[in-house]
């Protein structure tokens, strides 16, 4: 579903980061909203310059979050079960209290999109 901006521009979904950078690339899309990480990863891949235009708000780490229903031994068999990407900086976090504010950016591009 395809939302308005600001009646500036349209904003659809992608099915993946790259696909999203590919867009621009090919001339279908005028932008990409996207990770910088994937941005350098597909310039240097096709040795090709691509310019943010604006400035990158910072986004929280995924989350996985469980209920009170869920054991502490679960718990400790679902981290011994996660990766962490050290390749990609990505490092994993154990499960600690939320923090609402880490996640305060998330609510208002949710809310700035039209989603919630």
């Amino acid at each position: 579903m395809n939302q308005s901006v600001l009646g500036l521009a349209r904003l659809q979904a992608a099915v993946s980061h790259t696909a999203c950078i590919r867009g621009v690339v090919a001339g279908y899309a005028q932008g990409c909203v996207t990770a910088p990480f994937f941005v350098n990863a597909y310039a240097d891949r096709f040795g090709i310059a691509l310019e943010a235009v604006g400035p990158s708000l910072q986004t929280p780490p995924p989350v996985l979050f469980v209920t009170q229903a869920v054991s502490e031994t679960q718990i400790v068999q679902i981290q011994a079960n996660l990766t962490e990407s050290k390749a990609a900086g990505f490092p994993l976090r154990p499960f600690i209290e939320m923090d609402f504010a880490a996640y305060e950016s998330m609510g208002e591009l949710a809310a700035d999109s039209g989603t919630f």
